[in-house]
């Protein structure tokens, strides 16, 4: 999770673990904002993509999430 999100507003306010299996990506926790903190919990079943490309969809909504209720 370290490297995950740097450089955006998720940085430092995402707290979560990950889980894996063949075709299967996970990732529950928190995320914080100044006003709320948010639990989470993103399954996806059965894709197609690289890992990698997964990942990269699940880190943007929660970079999302932690945009959209900073302001």
């Amino acid at each position: 999770m370290k490297s995950r999100m740097a450089g955006t507003i998720a940085e430092g306010n995402v707290i979560a673990k990950t889980g894996t299996m063949k075709n299967v990506r996970c990732l529950s926790g928190h995320t914080f904002t100044p006003q709320e903190e948010f639990v989470f919990s993103i399954l996806v079943n059965g894709h197609l993509l690289k890992s990698d490309d997964i990942d990269r969809v699940i880190d943007n909504i929660l970079i999302h999430v932690t945009e959209n209720n900073t302001k």
